[in-house]
């Protein structure tokens, strides 16, 4: 369902990665990793925090289509729509460095974090968006596929530092079923380890990652012809069988390749979970969260009307999803000072990213409460119509949005007079369909970035 022109699913979706982005890092940030309340860590940094980026790029790459397909069966030209899609994607990787320069430091940035990997996967959509959905797929399935054996090529075991190992506690009950990382990814300022690190080495690779955008665009497609208010058109429960499926041959390839002494966790696709490599389980056990998050925020918030609790819920994801680009920015932005600061000056142990400045409850119990405080928060933002939010400046600096405007007024005016209202409050829906990136910004007026 369309309320206020915006998709309830994707802002419940995007809503909610944004509360499961902050209780992931704010432990794995500011607690240490081998503190005193492992299973706290453990929690927020796999049981929340493995799940959190496959729904961002998948809301990215439906965002994207959702705009595209509707603007271009309004008449806007199809090389105009490409130009600000490429632009967007060139502004959210220069947005990535620059979030990575003042959060971590120069040297971060060869890591490609999520604003590079968004970026970089847009110019590729800009490539792709007209071709037919069979071929996106095998693309996205291409990408999967070929991850092990790139990586088995690139020397990924050598870029990140100590190699790795099983996760604890989890390896007391379950071992050998899940890895992590003894260290972080050594980025390296040259152009051959630079290109490996985003084709399939760094942080987020595009070889599998590139899957969710992909998949994301493919449904964005179908649910851009879905009727509003339609429950004929939503997900059907049955999808919730391949979620399951997912899941089903996720632990297969885990249990028959943690006992097999020839495993390879990077090389291997018997490997077990892991997220830094991402694993062929470890994909098809986000695939199958996916899917569920997915079939469930389409069947509880679509319908036409939106009950009791979902309402108040569906208003706090719909105004934290306007501001998920400034909340991801300044959340990231100021852990990566608070890590530096405590290294620096309260000489704090510091293993990765991680810091023990709090301990792993508290640390998840402020987490709790700024994602409670976050919409009156926001809600003061509101009032001064989201005035120099990331949102705002991002509407002011893609070149095309002028262009964009310009052909959206020939294009009304080029109309008789009743279909021109049809045409502009279509194009006002688009422009306002819950979409931007990452998580998403979108005031009433913007496209998405």
């Amino acid at each position: 369902m369309r309320n206020n022109d915006r998709v309830n699913s994707i802002d419940i979706m995007r809503g909610s990665a944004i509360v499961t982005l902050m209780l992931c890092h704010c432990v794995i940030f500011l607690s240490a990793l081998d503190g005193q309340h492992p299973w706290v860590f453990f929690f927020s940094n796999h049981i929340i925090g493995d799940f959190g980026a496959p729904v961002y790029y998948f809301l990215a790459g439906m965002s994207q289509a959702l705009v595209y397909e509707r603007r271009k069966s309004s008449g806007y030209s199809k090389g105009l729509l490409t130009r600000g899609i490429v632009e967007r994607g060139i502004v959210l990787i220069l947005l990535g460095v620059l979030l990575s320069i003042l959060s971590k430091g120069p040297s971060s940035v060869p890591r490609w974090d999520t604003l590079h990997f968004i970026g970089i996967s847009f110019l590729i959509l800009s490539l792709l968006k007209d071709l037919p959905s069979w071929f996106i797929l095998s693309v996205a399935g291409a990408a999967v596929v070929s991850a092990p054996f790139l990586r088995g090529l690139s020397s990924y075991s050598e870029m990140w530092v100590g190699g790795f190992s099983p996760t604890m506690p989890l390896n007391t009950v379950l071992p050998g079923c899940l890895y992590d990382p003894v260290g972080e990814y050594s980025a390296v300022f040259s152009l051959k380890a630079m290109a490996l690190g985003v084709l399939s080495n760094a942080y987020f690779p595009l070889c599998p990652w590139l899957a969710f955008p992909l998949l994301g665009f493919v449904e964005g497609r179908r649910l851009s012809h879905r009727k509003a208010g339609s429950d004929e058109e939503l997900p059907s429960w049955r999808w919730l069988g391949g979620a399951m499926a997912c899941w089903a041959i996720g632990w297969i390839l885990v249990l028959v390749g943690r006992t097999s002494t020839s495993t390879n966790l990077v090389t291997s696709f018997l490997a077990p979970f892991s997220f830094y490599p991402p694993t062929p389980a470890m994909f098809l056990m986000q695939c199958g969260v996916l899917i569920t998050s997915y079939v469930l925020s389409c069947n509880l918030f679509d319908r036409a009307v939106v009950p009791g609790w979902r309402a108040w819920y569906l208003a706090y994801c719909r105004r934290s999803s306007r501001y998920s680009l400034s909340i991801y920015f300044l959340q990231i932005l100021i852990l990566g000072w608070v890590g530096m600061a405590a290294q620096t000056f309260l000489r704090s142990k510091t293993v990765g990213e991680s810091t023990a400045v709090l301990s792993e409850p508290v640390a998840l119990a402020f987490a709790v409460v700024f994602s409670v405080l976050l919409y009156p928060l926001l809600g003061l933002w509101d009032r001064v119509q989201s005035r120099y939010s990331f949102e705002w400046i991002l509407e002011r600096v893609i070149p095309s949005r002028r262009a964009l405007a310009e052909a959206k007024r020939r294009l009304a005016e080029a109309q008789p007079s009743v279909r021109c209202g049809v045409a502009g409050s279509e194009a006002q829906a688009t422009d306002r369909s819950s979409v931007l990136v990452v998580t998403s910004l979108s005031t009433p007026e913007t496209l998405p970035v």
